[in-house]
């Protein structure tokens, strides 16, 4: 029998590409050359009004979809950096929002939200360094946070943690602050 040859051997060892859990697998990941394609991204001058400064905006890839007309926010998967959805808000005032049933946020690319944290990706070290993490209701709360030099925080794009954000949550080992909005009343903390 012939000798293997040195690349048969290695063969064998070859890497299974990107292996990812069974949570992972109901996500679809995008690159940033296919989602740059679907928006413009830009900051938005009312959020910087509010204090989200444009280099944050950036940052976390802040644009337009004049399709939507909604500012769109990109989600990165907390592990990965890959994108996972893309979030619209709308730039319909609150009456006509309501008078057409508008939503306020709306998922272009829609994913299990409920799988992921926002901002972890970008704010991982910063949490890290500090022992603590903020938690958010909103993407909005991070961003205004990152813009004034707090790094040590996430959403969770909504008030209900899943399951999988508490336990994202614990394995980051660190002191757990929830910084709900004041419409949110304590027994639902509990």
């Amino acid at each position: 029998t012939p000798k293997d040859s040195i690349l048969d051997f290695f063969k064998k060892y070859k890497t299974k590409p990107n292996k990812r859990s069974t949570k992972e697998k109901e996500l679809k990941f995008y690159t940033d050359e296919e989602i740059d394609r679907l928006y413009v991204k830009c900051p938005y001058s009312v959020w910087i009004k509010e204090g989200i400064i444009s280099k944050t905006q950036m940052e976390f890839g802040i644009g337009y979809d004049f399709g939507s007309n909604r500012v769109i926010i990109p989600h990165r998967y907390w592990k990965t950096g890959e994108i996972i959805g893309l979030v619209g808000r709308t730039l319909q005032s609150a009456e006509i929002c309501d008078f057409f049933g508008i939503a306020k946020y709306f998922p272009i690319i829609p994913y299990k939200k409920g799988c992921n944290l926002y901002g972890l990706w970008e704010n991982r070290q910063y949490i890290e360094q500090s022992k603590e993490v903020i938690v958010f209701e909103a993407e909005k709360s991070v961003m205004k946070m990152v813009s004034k030099g707090i790094r040590n925080c996430v959403s969770i794009g909504c008030h209900d943690l899943s399951d999988e954000q508490v336990k994202i949550l614990i394995s980051l080992n660190v002191d757990i602050v929830l910084a709900y909005d004041s419409d949110i009343p304590l027994e639902f903390m509990e």
